[in-house]
């Protein structure tokens, strides 16, 4: 058997694991493998910002807290010393007022922002829990479709394993230098063998020079399109 032949039958098993290597790749399982962990990635990264967002909200609403704490003290003070038996004087009273005044409604703005920040927090952590249910569920959906995915997987590359037995077996029959050349047309189109008919190349349609074509034909050398840079091959 010629190395052309060889390399044909060679070619034609080497097209038979591209085929299932895509089929693998594009397989509806994998499709949504992908999607689902592109949304899981994403999801993740949403919540961890979440998270960062609802620690510093809750940092505020505890710095907010202590100040409402230190104007009730403050006002708690006031009142206690207008309560005890201290003489005090009336410019000292007013002032005391004044400043009860202030404080107050210092007070109930600060607390009115308080309650603001707990809703607006508590609103947050429902989101949070929200997108944690969310996140399980797709993890749930992802083991069950990988589970699918590895199944079918299994055997079409069993099937893949048998294919490159056979195709590596014609290697020892085929020149290095022949499947050098192999290799390197593959890098760049596919397939590398095109069968030579009513002189044109099978591969890019190009009509072929008489004398080419009686070269490819005679079979004592490789020949390859002068186009597409496929080795030609022709079978009586």
């Amino acid at each position: 058997m010629e190395q052309l032949e060889i390399l044909w039958k060679y070619q034609e098993l080497d097209l038979q694991m591209d085929q299932l290597n895509l089929d693998i790749k594009s397989s509806d399982s994998r499709q949504k493998l992908l999607k689902l962990k592109n949304y899981l990635v994403k999801q993740e990264e949403y919540l961890v910002r979440l998270d960062s967002e609802a620690v510093r909200k809750g940092n505020y609403c505890d710095k907010i807290q202590q100040e409402c704490d230190e104007i009730q003290k403050s006002i708690q003070a006031g009142i206690e010393r207008l309560e005890s038996n201290d003489d005090i004087e009336i410019t000292e009273l007013d002032e005391m007022n004044k400043q009860g005044v202030v404080l107050k409604d210092r007070l109930i703005k600060r607390e009115a922002e308080l309650q603001r920040l707990f809703k607006e927090l508590d609103s947050f952590r429902k989101k949070l829990d929200d997108i944690r249910v969310k996140i399980n569920r797709a993890k749930r959906e992802y083991a069950a479709v990988k589970k699918d995915y590895d199944m079918e997987v299994a055997s079409l590359r069993q099937d893949l394993a048998e294919l490159k037995k056979k195709r590596d077996s014609l290697v020892p029959e085929i020149s290095k230098e022949l499947m050098t050349k192999y290799k390197n047309v593959k890098a760049s189109k596919s397939p590398v063998i095109s069968l030579m008919e009513s002189n044109q190349c099978g591969g890019c349609f190009m009509s072929l020079a008489s004398l080419v074509a009686q070269n490819v034909k005679d079979r004592k050398r490789i020949v390859q399109c002068e186009n597409c840079g496929r080795i030609l091959y022709y079978r009586d």
